[in-house]
């Protein structure tokens, strides 16, 4: 198994009162490989947390029964805590094609049936002890997800997706491209969990990758935590590696230096006066 990490942040409100814990789940691209159902089941018992939020591209539309895998997952984690899920990239592609499509929704009826929250454009309240907030799923649209140069996403088109986020709420964005990290700060979450870059393949320390999906060199928001005021945003390396070369016998290379495979814990903690 490649190198993997549990990484952990800690995430203080005025709008938590009563302690939480997150686990955050992106691009594992059903990689068995690398880390298979059984050890990724056991590390999210052992984090015991109060909710799962899932980021996308846990399969990949470069082979459907992908998409198994995924299921297997999630189906095996779903009975313990709350999970939430948003798609990514992959899952667009195989929700929009018309060769996938049917299978797809089959899929995430199957998750439904046993408790997933499928996040389209979406919310959902969690409440854990006492301790509500509201996740938000959105799904980017493939144009914006464009090689090289894809367009700029405005603050209308994000809240013509999500609408306006709870004031009276901590608000949890799950969005699976950092690109317009900046979108996502003015449209209002208190926490952005992001994926898709894979820590840049190469990273060069806790902020910084070599190079995005778009084929931008040094993106911006590429890895590790963020802050803008009271508001946060984490990227997450993710669980699995960059699927491309379709049609080759290379559609998933492992490609990941200085950058191990990792599954994102925050904890979510009342913010008091004083150090």
């Amino acid at each position: 198994m490649q190198k993997f990490q549990i990484k952990r942040y800690r995430i203080r409100s005025e709008k938590i009162h009563s302690p939480l814990r997150l686990c955050f789940l992106t691009d594992w691209h059903a990689s068995e490989r690398g880390l298979s159902v059984p050890f990724l089941t056991e590390m999210l018992r052992r984090e015991k947390p109060d909710a799962v939020l899932i980021g996308g591209d846990m399969a990949t539309a470069l082979n459907f029964a992908s998409v198994k895998t995924a299921d297997r997952l999630l189906r095996s984690i779903s009975g313990r805590q709350p999970v939430f899920y948003a798609r990514g990239n992959h899952e667009t592609r195989l929700y929009q094609s018309a060769r996938t499509h049917a299978r797809f929704m089959e899929y995430e009826k199957r998750l439904t049936s046993c408790g997933v929250r499928m996040l389209d454009n979406s919310r959902a309240k969690l409440e854990v002890r006492g301790q509500a907030v509201t996740v938000y799923g959105y799904s980017v649209p493939m144009g914006y997800y464009r090689k090289p140069f894809p367009p700029s996403l405005t603050e209308g088109g994000l809240g013509r997706a999500l609408g306006t986020p709870d004031e009276k709420s901590f608000c949890i964005l799950l969005a699976h491209t950092p690109m317009y990290a900046d979108r996502y700060f003015a449209w209002g979450a208190d926490l952005t969990l992001c994926g898709h870059y894979h820590g840049g393949v190469i990273r060069f320390d806790e902020h910084h990758g070599a190079v995005s999906p778009q084929l931008v060199p040094f993106p911006p928001y590429c890895c590790g935590d963020f802050y803008h005021g009271s508001q946060a945003l984490i990227t997450s390396a993710g669980l699995g590696e960059h699927g491309f070369l379709p049609g080759t016998g290379f559609s998933r290379l492992p490609l990941r230096y200085n950058n191990p495979r990792e599954l994102v814990t925050v904890d979510l903690e009342e913010k008091r006066d004083g150090p």
